[in-house]
């Protein structure tokens, strides 16, 4: 009689997919800038922090590269 609501559930806005790219966005950004930072950095405490936090957004990144493909239909 009625169809299932199941794929409508995981379903996100054009909005939310929007706000997730620009997250994506800003992570790429972060990033670069970590990574930059810390090849030019002569303090080795501030170099290490700064390939720390790279590292940290280069995951981010790649969670949510992973989400946003899911949802925009690229990761079927």
């Amino acid at each position: 009689m009625f169809k299932s609501a199941e794929p409508y559930r995981n379903a996100i806005t054009s909005k939310e997919l929007n706000r997730l790219a620009d997250h994506v966005r800003n992570e790429a950004t972060l990033a670069y800038l970590c990574t930059q930072a810390a090849v030019e950095c002569a303090n080795p405490q501030l170099r290490g922090f700064f390939a720390h936090q790279a590292e940290e957004r280069s995951r981010k990144l790649e969670d949510l590269s992973g989400v946003l493909q899911k949802y925009a239909g690229f990761g079927r």
